[in-house]
């Protein structure tokens, strides 16, 4: 959490990340919020992806 001096609000900013791996198989996804510099809402982002092994 972040707090600039001064001003009465607070910035959050937060993620995770998560895979499985089956065999040769991978899946994952990652995911992340922030508030900095957004007044009263949050910015998401959020990505999957998957890979294999030959």
């Amino acid at each position: 959490m972040l707090r600039a001096r001064g001003l009465a609000e607070a910035d959050v900013i937060g993620g995770a990340t998560a895979s499985y791996t089956f065999e040769r198989w991978q899946v994952g996804m990652l995911v992340g919020v922030s508030t900095v510099g957004l007044y009263e809402s949050a910015g998401f982002i959020g990505q999957g992806f998957g890979s294999v092994r030959f």
